[in-house]
C-alpha cells in the first residue's frame, strides 16, 4: 500500500470517528431532554391522582376534582410543550428579541402596541375567585416541572441559552390573547371594504358573508340567502353611473368564509355513533395548537 494511499485511510477513519462521537454526544444531549416516563412529585394535590396514556399519546387524568386536574395538566403541558408555550408568552408579551435579535423586533413592537402584557396583568388582578385558583393551579403544575427538570426543560431553549421563567396566570391569559389575535384577522379585510367607499349593497356583492356552499345542519333553520347580488342589481338599476363588473366577479369565492362544520352519519362509521368535526380549517402546526387531554373528576368528564 502506497504511502499517500495510507495517510487517506486514516484520514478517512479519524473523520469516520469524529462523526460518531459527535452524533453520540448530540443522542446523549437530547436524550437527557426527553421527559422520560418518571413523573416529578406534584405539590398541592388534595387526593393521589392517575394519567394514562392511549396508543397515540393522548393522556387521561383522573383526579378527585378539577382543581386537582388543572394542577396536573400544567405538568403535562410544560412536559409536551414548554417551548411551544415560552415562544407563546414571548410572542405575547413583545420579549422574542430578547432570544432572537433584531428579526423579531416587528413581532415585539407590534404585540407592545396591542397591549397583551397589560391587559393580562389587569384580567388577573380582577378574576373570580374560583377562576383564578385554576389559572393558579395551572401555573403550579407547570412550575412543578420546571423546578424538577432545572437545566433540561426543553433542548431548544438550552440551544438559544434560555433559563425560563417561572410561569404565571398572566402568561396563560397572554397566550389566549394571542389566540384571539389569530382569530381576529378579518379587520384588514373589513378595513379594505371601508376603504372603498361604497354602499353597504355593494359591499355585500363583493364580499358577501353567506356563499352558495353553506349547508345548514339543523333541518328546522331558516336559511341565510345569498341575496347580495339581488341588493347590488336592484340598487345598480336606479343609479345613473353605471357600474361594469368583468366576468367571474359574481360569485367568487371568498379567500377567508369563517367557520365551518361537517357531520357524518353513525351509518357511516365504524362505531355507529354520528361524528362531527368542528372548524377543521384551522392551520396545521408542528407542534399543533391544540393539546388533546380527557380529565375525568367525580363522575365527570371533559
Amino acid at each position: 500500500m502506497s504511502k499517500p494511499l495510507r495517510w487517506l485511510l486514516r484520514i478517512t477513519f479519524a473523520l469516520v470517528a469524529i462523526a460518531i462521537v459527535v452524533a453520540g454526544l448530540f443522542a446523549t444531549i437530547v436524550h437527557r431532554h426527553l421527559p422520560g416516563s418518571d413523573a416529578p412529585a406534584l405539590p398541592g394535590l388534595s387526593q393521589p391522582m392517575e394519567v394514562a396514556f392511549d396508543a397515540r399519546g393522548v393522556p387521561t387524568l383522573k383526579a378527585a376534582n378539577l382543581l386537582d386536574a388543572s394542577r396536573a395538566l400544567g405538568l403535562l403541558h410544560a412536559r409536551e410543550r414548554f417551548f411551544q408555550m415560552e415562544l407563546q408568552r414571548r410572542t405575547a408579551r413583545g420579549e422574542l428579541a430578547e432570544i432572537f435579535g433584531k428579526p423579531a423586533l416587528p413581532s415585539d413592537e407590534l404585540h407592545r402596541i396591542y397591549g397583551f402584557r397589560q391587559l393580562a396583568e389587569r384580567t388577573a388582578a380582577h378574576m373570580q375567585p374560583e377562576s383564578a385558583k385554576h389559572m393558579q393551579a395551572y401555573a403550579d403544575g407547570v412550575n412543578a416541572w420546571l423546578s424538577a427538570r432545572q437545566g433540561k426543560v426543553a433542548l431548544e431553549l438550552t440551544i438559544l441559552g434560555v433559563r425560563p421563567r417561572p410561569w404565571t396566570p398572566e402568561d396563560s391569559i397572554a397566550t389566549l390573547l394571542l389566540m384571539h389575535e389569530d382569530l381576529s384577522s378579518s379587520w384588514r379585510t373589513e378595513q379594505r371594504i371601508d376603504a372603498l367607499k361604497v354602499t353597504e349593497a355593494r359591499q355585500h356583492f363583493f364580499f358577501p358573508r353567506v356563499t352558495d356552499e353553506d349547508v345548514l345542519l339543523i333541518p328546522d333553520a331558516a336559511p341565510q340567502g345569498n341575496d347580495a347580488a339581488k341588493l347590488f342589481h336592484a340598487e345598480h338599476a336606479s343609479n345613473e353611473k353605471p357600474v361594469e363588473l368583468t366576468p367571474g366577479e359574481e360569485g367568487t369565492r371568498p379567500e377567508f368564509i369563517g367557520s365551518n362544520n361537517w357531520v357524518i352519519g353513525g351509518s357511516r362509521t365504524k362505531s355507529g355513533k354520528p361524528i362531527l368535526a368542528n372548524d377543521p380549517h384551522l392551520t396545521l402546526r408542528l407542534p399543533n395548537l391544540w393539546y388533546a387531554a380527557r380529565i375525568e373528576w367525580a363522575g365527570r368528564f371533559v
